[in-house]
This record gives structure tokens, C-alpha cells and sequence, in this order.
């Protein structure tokens, strides 16, 4: 396989992932008879920087990982749909191709390939040529040290560990009366014993009432112990310092956690939507690099007939959090996404999350 095939079916591999997560997807592959790279940067430089965002943090979810490469390609035929195959074909590749290109990664230093991501994330189109070609053309060996957090990764602070503690942990009064016939009293209680979680007053929880985004944002600033960076500006003009929820949200974005609903909005009083929570809390996951540790539940987001409803920004969140038993259907076959979260929902969610985070 001579050189330019190889760099149009490498990028083709972005490509199909950017499928299943972002719109445009299907375009890419009919257009392949070109400059694939060329292609692809054109493509990504057009994309809205959300939507950009959104596909830097999937490939970046494999590219942390040192069995990454190997996941991804068993992961590919989430990504790529009957039609996509077929367009595979039709340009002389198979889905067997793709994968084995894929192995063409573990060439890359794991720090290389974040760095990959990142570049996808920020749009830094002369950084990912460069850093391809570096790869393409000099046959760059892995030679640097991988242990430790890569470079370009954002952190998430730690939870201090609840196990060997409990003698030492002060847990608050919980007098809801609302939540028995709740399916997440027992989540409820745990979280609101800790602070973690608040009711409507001293006895009442309101488990099926809903939540803002600034309210669950200080769930999880609560949960991990969030702290504001210093010198850090706040870019969202509908968040001020006088409201009650500032800090938490500041501090969330700077340890990002959340990015906004625009360039300089974050919509605080906006409810939030199911697979706006889910993606939250799959970040969280992934920056500390527990998703692949989580046991594999055997589930799938194409068990629910209404799979096509996910927003592209949220697709691949969406699929692990399924298959990792982080989120359930509605029902049996409805996932939901863009339905308002409830407050015993996101108990149980944030439960799941604190008992990950501290096993």
C-alpha cells in the first residue's frame, strides 16, 4: 500500500469515527476519491466548535487508554452504519482494512496520539498535518515515556476515598418525606447524608420535579471538591459573581467539567436534558481514565428504538454510559435523551459516579 493510500485510509478512519458522533459524516465517505486528508482538515475547520469539541473528546477516550487502539477497532462497527460499509466497498476498502490500519497507532506514543485529539478538539488543523506526517513519512518509533497523565489531558481533581473513613465521616440528618416510594430513595439518602444533595426544604426531596443546569453543576462540584482556578476568567455572560451558583459553575469550567451552551453562555436557570447530564458525568470518567475499567453490562444505545434522537455532541457519551450501566432506559426500549432529567434520576447517577470514583 503506497503512501498516499495509506494517509486517505487513516483519515478515513477519523472520519467514519466523526460518523456516528457528528453530522457530515455520511459526506466524508462519498468524497473519498480525494485528498483525504486534505478533506478531512477542510471538513473539520467547518465544523462549530462544539461540534468539533465533541469528536476530540470521543477519539480522545481511546487514545488515553493503553488498550485504546485495540477497543476502538472492536468498538468500529458501533461507528459505521450498513450504508457506510457499503461506500467502504465502493471505494475498494473493507471494514478489515480499516481495522488493521488502525494498528498503524501503536506506532504513536500514547502521548502523541492525545496530543492527536486535542488538535481535533481545538481545530489546529497545520498541527495534526504536521503530526501525521511525522508519523507517515519518518516511521517515528514510540520512544517516549508513557506513564503518567498526557500532555494536553485535563484533570479531575480526586474524591477522597469513603471506604476506611466512615468512623471519621459526619453524616447529616435526612428527613424527606416524599422519597419512599422513590427509585432512588436509597441514592437520595446516601448523597444527601453527605451534603452532596439537597431537598426542596427539610422535608421535601421532590425525587420527580426537575433540575437546572447550574443545580446540577454544584452537584458535582460538591461531589468532587471543586475549586476555582485563580486568573482564570469567566467567559460566560449570563453567570455573575453575586449568583448563588458561581462559584460552582466557575469551578467547573475551570477543572473542565462543563463548557457552555454557546461561546459566552451557559443558560443556568435552562432545565437540564438527560444526555446533557450523561455526558457530564462520562467526562468526568474519562479524564480519569475508569470508562474502559467499568464492567461491560451487555447493553447497547441500539437496543432503543429512539437511539436517533441522541444529539451528535452526545452520541458516543450516550454509548458507553449504556453499555457501562451508568444510564437506563425510560422504558425498555426508550432512552430518551433530550427529556428533562429528574431529581431521582440524577441521584442515582451521581450515586453510580461517587461509587466509582471511590472503589
Amino acid at each position: 500500500m503506497n503512501m498516499k493510500k495509506n494517509i486517505l485510509l487513516f483519515m478515513l478512519i477519523f472520519g467514519l469515527l466523526f460518523t456516528y458522533v457528528l453530522p457530515g459524516g455520511e459526506a466524508f465517505a462519498e468524497d473519498l476519491n480525494g485528498d483525504a486528508l486534505e478533506l478531512f482538515l477542510s471538513k473539520l475547520s467547518d465544523m462549530e466548535d462544539g461540534d468539533r469539541q465533541a469528536a476530540g473528546e470521543a477519539l480522545k477516550i481511546y487514545m488515553e487508554d493503553d488498550e485504546g487502539v485495540s477497543k476502538l477497532k472492536r468498538d468500529l462497527s458501533t461507528f459505521i452504519s450498513d450504508s457506510q460499509e457499503e461506500q467502504l466497498k465502493d471505494h475498494g476498502y473493507s471494514l478489515d482494512d480499516v481495522k488493521s490500519e488502525l494498528d498503524r497507532l501503536n506506532k504513536w506514543s500514547k502521548e502523541d496520539r492525545v496530543k492527536l485529539a486535542d488538535y481535533i478538539g481545538e481545530g489546529n488543523t497545520s498541527a495534526i498535518k504536521s503530526l501525521i506526517y511525522s508519523y507517515e513519512e519518518g516511521d517515528k518509533s514510540d520512544t517516549s515515556n508513557n506513564e503518567g497523565n498526557p500532555s494536553g489531558g485535563s484533570t479531575t481533581p480526586a474524591v477522597p476515598l469513603a471506604e476506611g473513613k466512615k468512623d471519621e465521616e459526619k453524616l447529616l440528618e435526612v428527613y424527606f418525606k416524599d422519597i419512599d416510594n422513590s427509585k432512588g430513595k436509597d441514592a437520595i439518602v446516601f448523597l444527601a447524608q453527605r451534603g452532596i444533595i439537597t431537598g426542596r426544604t427539610k422535608e421535601t426531596f421532590d425525587p420527580s420535579g426537575e433540575l437546572t443546569r447550574a443545580e446540577f453543576v454544584t452537584l458535582i462540584q460538591r461531589l468532587l471538591k471543586l475549586e476555582p482556578k485563580a486568573g482564570n476568567a469567566m467567559p460566560f455572560r449570563d453567570i455573575k459573581e453575586g449568583d448563588w451558583f458561581y462559584n460552582a459553575v466557575k469551578s467547573a469550567y475551570d477543572n473542565g467539567i462543563i463548557t457552555g451552551t454557546g461561546p459566552d453562555s451557559f443558560s443556568p436557570k435552562n432545565r437540564v436534558t438527560r444526555e446533557q447530564m450523561i455526558t457530564i458525568v462520562m467526562r468526568i470518567l474519562n479524564d480519569k481514565g475508569l470508562t474502559f475499567t467499568l464492567k461491560d453490562t451487555g447493553k447497547s444505545l441500539d437496543d432503543f428504538k429512539d437511539k436517533g434522537e441522541v444529539s451528535p455532541w452526545a452520541a458516543l457519551h450516550m454509548v458507553y454510559a449504556v453499555k457501562y450501566g451508568i444510564v437506563e432506559g425510560k422504558t425498555e426500549n426508550t432512552i430518551d435523551p433530550k427529556d428533562f432529567a429528574t431529581r431521582e434520576e440524577t441521584a442515582v447517577t451521581i450515586k453510580r459516579l461517587f461509587d466509582i470514583l471511590n472503589k
